[in-house]
């Protein structure tokens, strides 16, 4: 430790407010106490030895940024300044002790310093990004000491490189140069590091002969003397931070200064390592390292607004479940990695996805068409030299205008690609007919149940007009029109029969393709329809998708039942609840919460929003203001009970009223 620290700034730790555990002690606190481990102590135990918090603790009840600590020592007066910060989840104070019997102006200046590090801290603490709070906290270090840089440099194995690096103006930064080191390059310096001691070299000349490889890498950075303090996680040296050409005027102050930084930076740096790797698991496959399917949907939503070329792929592994079966799942897991090293040795500049156990998608934005073909044979001639083959789906497109339509169209091309494979011919016939006796006589008995019941079901393509190829008879009772009379019209065409409500039959193919796309086995829709008089009539569309192909289309059934009286008697209490003189909410009285449903027009303007819950603010201010009432009558609400009482309650522009 500098002499500045040792006489002047005497202890630094940082506590846990909620329990009293020592997060952070430096070692002229841990030699003075002759404590060499503080983890799992209490602030009570190593600075005083009692088993519980001191009776005049004011450590739950501080307030920020005020002096209070007093240490008793028969020689010297200590005062501590005190900074609170939430810091990993925990409510934290810093505590900067100081020798109060010193000179003023040492005082003063180690007051000063004691702020610094304050700021420096409560940049990383309170960062929204943990990364830009260090950033930030280097930059402040480095002007500090009128440094050329500040920097960070963290081990791996027997390597080291600098992650983090702040530059003062016109200095050229030495970021790329301190990549992939040696760790012998500092084995001068490893013991005292080890020791957890800040290293001083004033002038690198001094090493031109003890450490001649070191000497050449900080001369060609420019540098001319540097001081580095060590980064200690769980007792392990995992790398140094520091500054490099500081001020002759500052260089005194450093060691001092940097130390108490050093626990802030390596669990900052240990959060942004796991939020990295959390990051990692979400967005990637662990089987074979390629993008997952969250990071497909993700950047699926992403390129709804792209407008530029694109050219996308739809790729399946052929005969995975044969390969199960006979070679176990490893057998595979092999044959998986292999598709997908196939794919990443061509199309290693764009994004790749593992979107199902043998299906994989890639997106090459920005190619042009000759390019893209050129890749696709690449992966045609690697494919064929494979032991594992794959059924390729494709498109090409200048201008992307419906990315989800794009990947349809991709997937279906893929499993045509898929049937020749198995089939070796094509197959599936336009309109096939039913030859057999008995299934004809099941289809009628089916037919009759099903209109019996008052169920539609319907047989369609999933392609753009939604052609429809069979229906039982109250498909047309439901709508009006004949079996001739709907083909006449429509061609037996979906979009055509919703084609003077074009935003309605748009809202039905969104639904449809959200559910394909994201591999669901079925699909759900309420829309309004016209019935051949004229009449609106609501409907509700449950599809299961099958794996039936007619022309190399999927096939999807629909079932369809009339909703107008559900619909229409909601509209009514709509109605109803907006003459009230009040207002009226649904809400789900659930075993410990209250979960809005829907209100009426009049609750949204009492709380201003449109679409509120029970995490609203004024709502849950309301809630608690009338806690008591809601908690007499809780137990009626849970049974269905009527209940009446009076509430207090106060609207959005702070008005109370009775109701």
């Amino acid at each position: 430790m500098g002499k500045l620290q040792e006489e002047d700034l005497e202890f630094v730790f940082a506590i846990d407010m909620n329990n009293y555990e020592l997060l952070y002690c430096n070692d002229f606190a841990k030699d003075s106490f002759s404590i060499n481990d503080y983890k799992n102590k209490k602030c009570y135990e190593f600075f005083y030895g009692l088993e519980s918090p001191c009776i005049n603790c004011n450590t739950a009840c501080f307030e920020k940024n005020r002096a209070s600590l007093l240490l008793k020592n028969e020689d010297l007066e200590e005062k501590s300044r005190d900074f609170f910060l939430n810091f990993e989840g925990k409510k934290v104070r810093v505590s900067l002790v100081f020798n109060t019997n010193k000179r003023n102006e040492v005082l003063k200046n180690t007051l000063i310093e004691n702020e610094f590090i304050f700021q420096c801290v409560n940049e990383i603490c309170t960062a929204s990004k943990i990364h830009v709070g260090l950033e930030k906290a280097l930059a402040l270090f480095g002007e500090k000491t009128e440094a050329d840089r500040a920097f960070v440099i963290l081990f791996n194995q027997n390597e080291m490189s600098s992650i983090y690096e702040w530059c003062a103006p016109g200095i050229k930064s030495n970021k790329e140069l301190l990549q992939d080191l040696p760790l012998n390059l500092i084995e001068n310096w490893l013991p005292s590091l080890m020791r957890k001691e800040c290293v001083e070299v004033l002038n690198v000349e001094e090493l031109r002969d003890i450490n001649p490889k070191g000497y050449q890498l900080f001369k060609s950075g420019n540098i001319n003397r540097f001081v580095i303090a060590p980064l200690i996680k769980d007792e392990k040296l995992c790398g140094f931070m520091g500054v490099d050409n500081p001020s002759q005027i500052t260089l005194k102050n450093i060691s001092p200064m940097i130390s108490p930084l050093t626990y802030f930076v390596m669990s900052a740096i240990t959060r942004i390592e796991n939020e990295e790797r959390l990051l990692q698991l979400s967005f990637h496959d662990s089987l074979t390292g390629l993008y997952n399917r969250n990071r497909y949907i993700e950047d699926l939503e992403l390129l709804k607004n792209w407008k530029g070329s694109i050219g996308l792929i739809y790729a399946d592994l052929n005969g995975l479940k044969e390969i199960n079966d006979t070679r176990g799942h490893s057998g595979g897991n092999r044959a998986i990695i292999a598709s997908a090293r196939n794919l990443q040795a061509v199309f290693k500049d764009y994004n790749i996805y593992r979107v199902g156990g043998d299906e994989f998608v890639v997106f090459c934005k920005d190619i042009e068409e000759e390019q893209f073909l050129l890749l696709l044979k690449q992966l045609e001639i690697r494919i064929e030299k494979s032991n594992y083959k794959i059924s390729v789906g494709y498109k090409w497109i200048e201008e992307c205008e419906d990315i989800k339509k794009l990947v349809m169209d991709a997937d279906h091309q893929m499993y045509q690609n898929k049937r020749k494979f198995y089939s070796g011919v094509d197959s599936g016939e336009k309109n096939p007919k039913i030859t057999d006796k008995n299934t004809n006589s099941q289809l009628t008995e089916y037919n009759l149940l099903m209109s019996s019941m008052k169920v539609s079901v319907s047989k369609h393509l999933l392609q753009e007009d939604f052609k429809m190829i069979w229906a039982n008879d109250y498909f047309y009772m439901l709508n009006g029109y004949s079996k001739e009379e709907f083909e006449e019209l429509f061609d037996n065409k979906v979009s055509e029969y919703f084609k003077s409500t074009p935003a309605v039959y748009q809202y039905l193919i969104d639904v449809i393709q959200e559910a394909y796309l994201s591999k669901k086995s079925y699909y759900e829709a309420t829309v309004c329809a016209k019935k051949k008089n004229g009449e609106n009539i609501w409907i509700h569309l449950t599809g299961t998708f099958t794996n039936e192909y007619i022309d190399n289309v999927p096939v999807i059934y629909t079932v369809i039942t009339n909703v107008n009286d559900t619909i229409l008697a909601e509209k009514e209490q709509l109605i109803t609840y907006e003459s009230l003189p009040g207002f009226s909410a649904k809400i789900c009285v659930r075993k410990d919460s209250l979960e809005l449903v829907k209100g009426s027009q009049k609750f949204y303007d009492f709380f201003g929003e449109d679409e509120i819950n029970v995490d609203n603010d004024l709502i849950e201010h309301n809630l608690k203001f009338n806690k008591k009432i809601i908690e007499n009558n809780y137990a009626k609400l849970r049974l269905g009970e009527t209940c009446n009482d009076e509430l207090s309650l106060v609207d959005k522009n702070n008005n109370w009223y009775n109701f």
